[in-house]
Order: structure tokens, then sequence, then C-alpha cells
């Protein structure tokens, strides 16, 4: 097997590290516009091949995963299409799909796409960050496109579910929804907690030396790749702020549950919430502490 990597980030390198432990004789190529990353990757064996520019070294894959940032993605499709033959499943690891569906359909790409992205990840970034444990047990939400046949398919999902996560097939609409629901509004509103602590500190930033275990857990995923966050606001816009408008409103209702000093409300309130995210957290082994 010979499989391709644009971009060895968090996630591109947690892909390959587990691939390389599943088919230790497989053959690796990766790219990426850090050269130093990819010597890394060479000295501790996960790739074969460090690639300084996208070029026949991707010729004759069966898997090519993009892996950069979800704007790059789109870029390095101009690319790397000519390298991808018949037989090669084009794939990338975006948190968002409609995008790059549609980027492929403007370029008029006839081969095999199937998106793919891993529901894993971590406030750290960068390959020096990723490794194999950091997708394993994770759904692995797959996307076909229209040439994709069943067969491909499950060859995706059979290798996915080789290197330890769960695939699932999604339409892509419903899954840019899905991620802009538990992704994409988190991250906002972890992000906009962050600008509420700094709005509200006073001179002697009191507040700041006051955020202890809560504040660091709730605002964890403000410390990822601005980068990567900005590219995925611009890629799933309008459901984002689709979403920040429901969200909007749910907080109005919340403000009033709170000023009626209605205890059983209130109670309500927090135990709905507990008793679903309880309900997650146990039957998620991934997620124990």
């Amino acid at each position: 097997m010979k499989i391709g990597f644009i971009g060895l980030g968090l996630i591109g390198g947690s892909l390959a590290k587990s691939i390389r432990e599943t088919y230790k004789d497989c053959t690796i190529a990766a790219y990426d516009i850090y050269g130093k990353l990819l010597d890394n990757a060479l000295v501790d064996g996960t790739i074969n091949k460090a690639c300084y520019e996208i070029d026949d070294n991707f010729s004759n894959c069966d898997y090519i995963f993009l892996c950069a940032p979800v704007t790059s993605n789109e870029e390095n499709l101009k690319t790397i299409i000519s390298y991808c033959g018949k037989n090669t499943i084009l794939t990338d690891v975006g948190s968002t799909k409609g995008n790059i569906h549609r980027a492929l359909d403007k370029i008029g790409f006839d081969g095999v796409f199937i998106g793919g992205h891993p529901m894993a990840g971590s406030e750290k970034y960068g390959y020096d960050h990723s490794g194999s444990n950091i997708i394993k047990g994770a759904y692995y939400v797959l996307t076909p496109g229209k040439n994709a046949t069943d067969e491909q398919i499950n060859s995706y999902a059979n290798l996915v579910e080789s290197i330890g996560c769960k695939p699932t097939i999604m339409d892509m609409e419903l899954h840019d929804r899905a991620t802009g629901v538990i992704s994409h509004i988190p991250h906002v509103i972890s992000a906009s907690l962050v600008h509420f602590l700094i709005n509200h500190d006073n001179d002697k930033k009191t507040m700041k030396a006051l955020a202890a275990g809560g504040f660091r857990d709730v605002t964890r995923t403000a410390s990822s790749s601005v980068k990567m966050w900005e590219d995925i606001c611009l890629a799933n816009n309008d459901i984002i702020c689709e979403l920040l408008d429901d969200y909007i409103e749910e907080l109005k209702d919340i403000r009033n549950t709170m000023a009626s000093k209605d205890k059983t409300e209130i109670a309500r309130f927090f135990s709905e919430a507990k008793e679903y995210r309880d309900f997650l957290y146990e039957n998620n082994p991934k997620f124990k502490q």
C-alpha cells in the first residue's frame, strides 16, 4: 500500500503514525511547507519519503490525505489532482466538508473523492504533538463523492477501522451542521469567554489571577491554532452564523430563567445538562479520566 499526505500536522501526523503502526511495510510519502517537520517524520520512521514540493512522488498512491488547513487544502487540490490515478482515493481530514466537495466540482475533478473527518483533536497543534493515541477510538466520518463506488467506500472504512477508529458514513450537509453544533460553536464560545474575562477584569487583573481549573477547562480550545479556526469559520460560515443566532436566543431564555429566581426552573436547567453530559461521558470510554 502506498499513501500520500499533504500536510503533516496534528491530525495528519496522528493518522500517518497510526497507519505506520498497523501497516509496517506500507510506503508513506509526505509533503509539508515545514521541511524540518518532514525531517523529523523521516527520523522517527513514520514516513519513507519527505517531499519538499508536491510532485510525482505522489503518483500511484492508493490514498492521498489532504491534511493542511481547510483553505490550503482547496489550493493544494489544483496541484495534487494531476497525480491521482484511477485507483487513487483522494480524501481530506477537514472539519468542514461542503466546501471541499464544491471545490472539486468547480475544478471538474472526475476521480474518486471520499471526504474524511476523524472526530478527534487537541488544543495543541503540529506534528510534534501528534500520536496514534489521539485518534484511537474516535468516530471517523466519511462523506463519499459522486464517483465513489461501494467497494471503495468499504475499503476506506476498513482502513479506518483497522487503525482503531469507528467509520460512519454521512451526508456532507449533515456533517457540517453536526460539527457546527458540537465543535465550531463551542470553540467560538470558548474564545468568547476569554474575551469576556478580558473585558470585565480590573486594572489589577484580579480575575486573571483567580482564573483556575473550571475556567481553564471550559476555555481549553481557545488555545487551538488560530489559522485553523479562521479557515473553519470561513468555510462553514453560514451554518456557524445561523447556529450563533440560535444560541443567542437560548442565552436569552437562560437569562430569563435566572432572572425568575425560580428554584425549580434553575435546578431543571442544570440537572438536564448534567444528566445528558454524564450519559455521554459514562458511555464513551475514550473520555474517561
